[in-house]
């Protein structure tokens, strides 16, 4: 019985020398195609974020175009305030994601606007506004939103003429416009953060409370705010109510983030599958094999044991 017990033994031993290296080389296959997928979603997102700060800038580089030469005309020809709103105006139904156009004054008194509530305030103590008094010729204020839930940010340009400041034109963008501009993706999201990193736009999203807008939380977003392209792991969206992988970049010259970012559990959906059924199938073939050894065992170990048997 022992000699039985033995063989058996020894039989099973040397099956699982053979199956134990197997199963864990299926294991590391598994992690290795697990880490090359994140990879690529790394590297995909990586573009999909250069791809929407190139076209953000562009519409930025745009704007100001189209503000700036409206700014330079009213500055050499002499309008009325009047002549000068019904320009502003034409312009901006021309360019509806302009919420509204402002011409002011280098002091900061709004002289002419689209939107009559402006005109005569003082709009100096804006944070744009002041980093065109100090030398720059586009400037972006951050998000804000109104009393009716509507979302924004401003677009500042100076008009100088001889090095002189002479006048300052503003842009109010409805934020929720941008989906015209932005790159929609299929399975991804596109986005933006201000320079405080709060949530200015997320492609397919145009309604998002503000509780969900506050991202400077997040380490990949303060990364990318300093200047870093940034991959964040996994982590729970507050947009989107799930987990997702993203990366973060910074957008030259403007002082924002752009981003992308993409369903983890789609993104990893094929692998775990895969893991189910490879896996399943490596248990069902180890139960088989397993079972196998026991009955050669004892084909093996019987006559043994019966010629053992009669020899004593």
């Amino acid at each position: 019985m022992t000699w039985r017990i033995s063989i058996r033994a020894k039989l099973i031993t040397a099956y699982l020398t053979m199956a134990i290296p197997l199963i864990a080389l299926l294991g590391f296959g598994f992690y290795e195609r697990y880490q090359s997928q994140i990879d690529n979603v790394y590297k995909s997102r990586e573009e999909a974020s250069r791809l929407v700060a190139a076209n953000f800038s562009s519409f930025v580089q745009g704007i100001s175009t189209t503000i700036s030469s409206a700014g330079h005309a009213i500055v050499k020809t002499d309008m009325s305030t009047n002549a000068i709103i019904a320009y502003l105006s034409e312009i901006r139904n021309e360019h509806p994601e302009m919420a509204s156009i402002s011409y002011v004054s280098p002091a900061g008194n709004v002289i002419a606007s689209t939107d009559p509530k402006k005109i005569g305030k003082n709009v100096s103590f804006r944070s744009s506004f002041q980093q065109v008094i100090s030398g720059k010729e586009i400037a972006l204020g951050g998000f804000w939103q109104n009393l009716d839930g509507y979302s924004g940010f401003v677009i500042t340009s100076g008009i100088r003429e001889g090095g002189r400041l002479v006048a300052v034109m503003m842009a109010t963008i409805n934020a929720a416009m941008l989906d015209k501009f932005i790159p929609a993706f299929k399975t991804a999201g596109a986005c933006l953060y201000d320079s405080k990193g709060t949530l200015v736009f997320e492609s397919g999203h145009p309604d998002i409370d503000s509780s969900d807008r506050k991202w400077e939380r997040f380490s990949f977003i303060k990364k990318a705010l300093h200047g870093n392209v940034s991959r964040s792991d996994k982590f729970t969206s507050p947009v989107f109510k799930e987990d997702r992988f993203m990366v973060a970049l910074p957008i030259k010259d403007i002082g924002w983030v752009a981003g992308s970012s993409i369903s983890a559990n789609k993104t990893l959906a094929p692998i775990k599958e895969d893991m189910i059924k490879t896996g399943s199938l490596a248990l069902a073939i180890f139960v088989l094999a397993s079972g196998f050894s026991l009955v050669i065992g004892n084909l093996i170990t019987k006559p043994i044991i019966k010629e053992s048997s009669s020899y004593w």
